[in-house]
């Protein structure tokens, strides 16, 4: 049997500071590669909810959808645009 440990004060002090470090290393990103990130994953950039307000999942946007939205060249263009930040997030959280 497993034990839920999520409110133990060194599982919530070490949840609360990976937290920290990629709302930082997400922060750190420019416009545009958060706005594609978080459209690709779905999620609010600002209040990283995965929820509207009725309870539904957000929706996630497709690289083709992304495209079109940025009129870049192909999807290609735009997965490794996501792939890039997601590389950066990684780099900046060590």
């Amino acid at each position: 049997m497993t034990c839920d440990r999520s409110s133990e004060p060194g599982a919530m002090f070490f949840r609360d500071e990976q937290a920290a470090d990629l709302y930082e290393a997400f922060q750190s990103l420019d416009y545009r590669e958060r706005d594609m990130l978080s459209k690709h994953l779905g999620f609010c950039p600002e209040c990283f909810a995965t929820r509207d307000k009725g309870g539904k999942p957000l929706e996630k946007w497709t690289y083709t959808d992304l495209m079109l939205h940025y009129g870049l060249s192909s999807p290609d263009t735009v997965e490794k645009a996501c792939e890039k930040a997601l590389e950066k997030m990684r780099k900046k959280t060590g």
